[in-house]
């Protein structure tokens, strides 16, 4: 089963796929796992 993450990436939220040590984003960029900046797996409700 894939491990998806939210990450800041560009600063914009994005949802990436872990793949190994890699976080990897829809659009083929790739973020090492220590590198990103985490975000919490939801938005909050306003």
């Amino acid at each position: 089963m894939p491990e998806y993450r939210r990450i800041l990436l560009d600063g914009a939220a994005v949802q990436v796929v872990r793949d190994g040590d890699e976080l990897v984003a829809g659009d083929g960029r790739r973020v090492g796992v220590e590198d990103a900046h985490h975000l919490p797996p939801v938005t909050p409700p306003r």
